[in-house]
């Protein structure tokens, strides 16, 4: 898409005591293509809006473009325009300035790593896409969400409500929250122990932020999520890994560890662990909040699967529990589809949530409020509910199927869990095998397997595979556990 920004990127002036008016145009366009605001492929402006920007006759500019297009600087494109060159010839002589980055600046920042960890999965002619865990469009209701949007759309219009500060849309949208958190995940809360941030990342940012002082410690799962563990790490905290069994977080390691160190907080995804999707046992959960209750730390509890939990006996959050205590609970909306699996949902103490509030809406206060009428309004209608239900009836079907795929393909040089909620499986090779090697020869089968950055390790890689199964059709979980099994025949 070319864009017109000219008063911007043309910003010569004309000698009017010299008559060459059109040397000096060509020798502006040059000059602006050398300093790199005009490159290859942008759409000039045409005849008349460059002669009424310049100050000359439409003949003058278009005598100019004929000249520079008979040169190879410009081109013109029939019903487009007259376009920079995707080519310029060597002879005009025109080098491009590079812009000059300084190593060293006269100001002082903060620092951060530069390293970017994310579940994207770069563009190529993937045979397979194997996600992180993430759900299946295809069984998402977005065509009442459209629907539901474009109607919600017209009212705010008609009724003069689609301000930028969305107020009472707002309010809808928080009552429904507390709503869903009071009667699906048995929560005892009230407006003030609820926050809605504007995604689940930035939610566990503020939280950071709201929470942690430089050199505080916080305990995480081990392994875990990179993305969580770096969170922390730029909020100034000191990490604290916890080894994590079939059973969840080792509450015995983390209460030697409290013998002897201030912890500050704990962070855990109970109802399945990430990455290796195992569920925090009952007595654990019981262990952990009585350590929590002697030793004075918060309890940062994620619980993004909850609509995906296969059991129906499965223990509610441990929030549900008392969340006046010291559990800080996140969870989204839905998973079932964007944005509703951003939109994030922060319960915790009061004291605590009105802090986080103020931390929030001194960065963040203007929201969509079409888009917060639409899913208050999917929820109270219980359109999203059903949605997730339906679904998983389905994911379920997915997770069998791929465990028999593997009990069929790959035992017994590969062990894999039944997770009992999630939409990701936890592949565990015979330690004859490397899961580096595996996931390079998958690669270049053209087969896209999550990166082990991903996953984030106190001492050695886990050496495990996980692998998204939801978004998957059955020939495609067919042929990655075929391809695994390939793999590993040409490893052995």
């Amino acid at each position: 898409m070319a864009f017109r920004a000219w008063k911007n990127v043309l910003s010569f002036e004309l000698d009017r005591q010299r008559k060459n008016l059109s040397q000096q145009i060509e020798d502006g366009i040059v000059h602006e293509i050398s300093n790199g605001r005009l490159t290859p492929g942008m759409l000039l402006p045409g005849y008349r809006e460059l002669a009424s920007l310049l100050g000359v006759s439409r003949n003058t500019i278009a005598a100019v473009y004929t000249e520079m297009a008979s040169k190879g600087i410009l081109k013109s494109v029939r019903g487009k325009g007259t376009l920079i060159a995707d080519h310029i010839p060597h002879q005009r002589d025109i080098a491009v300035r590079k812009v000059t980055h300084k190593q060293k600046l006269s100001f002082t920042f903060n620092e951060f790593n530069n390293e970017i960890i994310t579940t994207e999965v770069p563009p190529g002619r993937w045979q397979v896409k194997v996600d992180d865990g993430f759900p299946d469009p295809k069984l998402a209701p977005s065509g009442k969400f459209v629907a539901t949007y474009k109607l919600m759309s017209f009212r705010s219009t008609r009724q003069k409500k689609a301000e930028y500060n969305s107020g009472n849309s707002f309010r809808q949208l928080f009552l429904e929250a507390g709503r869903m958190l009071r009667t699906r995940r048995g929560l005892h809360i009230d407006d003030s122990n609820l926050c809605i941030i504007i995604s689940s990342k930035m939610a566990l940012y503020m939280i950071a932020q709201t929470l942690l002082q430089k050199g505080d410690v916080v305990a995480v799962e081990d392994p875990g999520g990179a993305i969580c563990w770096q969170t922390f790490q730029r909020a100034g905290a000191m990490l604290l890994p916890v080894q994590v069994d079939s059973e969840g977080i080792r509450t015995d390691i983390l209460e030697r560890e409290l013998q002897q160190k201030k912890i500050k907080a704990v962070y855990i995804s109970p109802s399945c662990q990430y990455p290796t999707t195992a569920t925090l046992s009952l007595q654990r959960r019981k262990h952990l909040i009585a350590l929590s209750e002697k030793y004075g730390f918060a309890i940062i509890e994620t619980d993004y699967n909850h609509e995906f939990s296969f059991d129906p006996s499965a223990p509610l959050p441990l929030a549900s529990n008392n969340v006046e205590g010291n559990v800080i609970y996140l969870t989204n909306l839905s998973r079932m589809m964007a944005p509703l699996n951003l939109i994030c949902c922060v319960a915790g103490p009061a004291a605590f949530i009105q802090s986080l509030h103020a931390l929030y809406y001194s960065i963040y206060q203007r929201a969509d409020a079409v888009l917060e009428l639409t899913v208050a309004d999917m929820m109270k209608t219980d359109i999203i509910g059903r949605a997730a239900r339906a679904s998983l009836r389905e994911y379920r079907k997915k997770r069998d199927n791929m465990v028999a795929y593997i009990e069929k393909h790959l035992h017994p040089l590969v062990s894999a869990n039944v997770p009992d909620a999630g939409l990701a499986l936890w592949l565990i090779p015979d330690q004859r095998f490397n899961t580096d090697n595996i996931r390079k020869r998958l690669l270049e089968m053209d087969i896209w397997i999550p990166p082990a950055n991903l996953i984030a390790y106190s001492k050695h890689p886990p050496n495990a595979l996980r692998i998204g199964y939801a978004s998957l059709s059955p020939r495609e979980s067919i042929n990655t556990i075929e391809a695994i099994a390939d793999v590993l025949t040409h490893l052995h």
